[in-house]
């Protein structure tokens, strides 16, 4: 991929990082911006009105390397930031910890269905009740009583493409995923078929994984917001289309654009904004874009209009088996 010389300039760090990561995971370099850009909003000292810092969602298949990023990377390279929670979390396991584990931490667990999964209502209802509170209120109270109390934390969460489109709906409250910026890599067989190749190479070859140290401090760090009109009405387009695609809300997704704008500002060592810091937020826009579950319906709907400009809903629906009213839903964004 081919980018300006001041595209470059202003995202040398951004951009070495995500080349880094593509020697080792395979498709996955712009892409792995996403968390690792969001992790530096840790450092920021912000307006009162960004008091939720950007938590992520990464849906993947199962072995594509969830699990490699945030632990085998991020983790390791920048123990003192990153918290990996055990594998099987309960509520109450989780306010035993003292405020130091969460606090000024980055929250990183890899695979939600198997903490979700094989719990009562109750405790996945206590569960999705703490991150909620904890990443949007930073505080916890139980029964009226206050467990945890002025936290300033973030999460990276990861979930299996094929359990969040089974489970989702079962397993995670709405109100907690709008805590959570989802992302997804769509790939293609040969693409997979690519990323095996690449995988054997590594062995043979025995290529470590990259340290990738990033710039972390305790919120202490100011950057300025500058976007002008222009930016402004982008930035907005951007946020809508996340809404319209119920990917989050899009007062939401605008706090979420600007603090990712401000965190890819510190991390390639700026103290304030510049339009390539929203040009690099565009690249990883699809990401989002395609986590939603209407992406596939949206696909199926745009082939059978390529093919036929002129088919009627109601074929649609024939076809794609989609209800009427999600197909009118759709259509505009075809």
């Amino acid at each position: 991929m081919r980018y300006s010389k001041n595209f470059e300039k202003m995202n040398y760090q951004s951009l070495k990082i995500a080349t880094e990561i593509e020697e080792v995971l395979k498709f996955k370099g712009l892409p792995s911006l996403i968390p690792i850009i969001n992790s530096c909003s840790i450092s920021l000292k912000l307006p009162q009105q960004y008091k939720q810092l950007n938590s992520t969602l990464c849906i993947d298949k199962r072995g594509f390397g969830k699990s490699t990023l945030l632990i085998g990377i991020l983790a390791k390279s920048n123990p003192k930031f990153f918290q990996v929670l055990p594998k099987k979390i309960f509520e109450s396991q989780l306010v035993e910890n003292p405020k130091d584990y969460y606090h000024n931490k980055i929250l990183i667990h890899d695979d939600l269905i198997a903490s979700f999964g094989g719990t009562s209502t109750k405790q996945r209802q206590q569960l999705v009740s703490f991150f909620t509170q904890l990443l949007s209120d930073r505080n916890y109270s139980r029964e009226g009583k206050t467990q945890l109390k002025e936290v300033r934390c973030l999460a990276h969460f990861g979930i299996a493409w094929e359990s969040y489109t089974q489970y989702r709906k079962q397993l995670l409250d709405s109100t907690f995923l709008d805590r959570l910026a989802p992302y997804k890599v769509p790939l293609n067989n040969n693409q997979q078929m690519e990323i095996l190749e690449k995988r054997d190479d590594m062995k043979n070859k025995d290529i470590k994984l990259p340290k990738i140290k990033l710039p972390l401090k305790k919120g202490s760090s100011r950057v300025k917001l500058i976007l002008n009109e222009s930016l402004r009405k982008e930035r907005n387009i951007l946020c809508m289309e996340l809404d319209q695609r119920n990917i989050m809300t899009a007062c939401r997704a605008q706090n979420y654009i600007d603090i990712f704008m401000m965190s890819n500002a510190l991390l390639n060592e700026r103290n304030k904004t510049v339009p390539e810091d929203l040009e690099i937020y565009k690249y990883i826009h699809e990401f989002h874009k395609n986590s939603s579950l209407d992406s596939q319906r949206i696909q199926k709907i745009r082939d059978l209009k390529n093919k036929n400009p002129n088919i009627e809903a109601k074929d649609i629906v024939k076809i794609t088996k989609i209800p009427l009213s999600t197909v009118y839903r759709l259509l505009p964004q075809v």
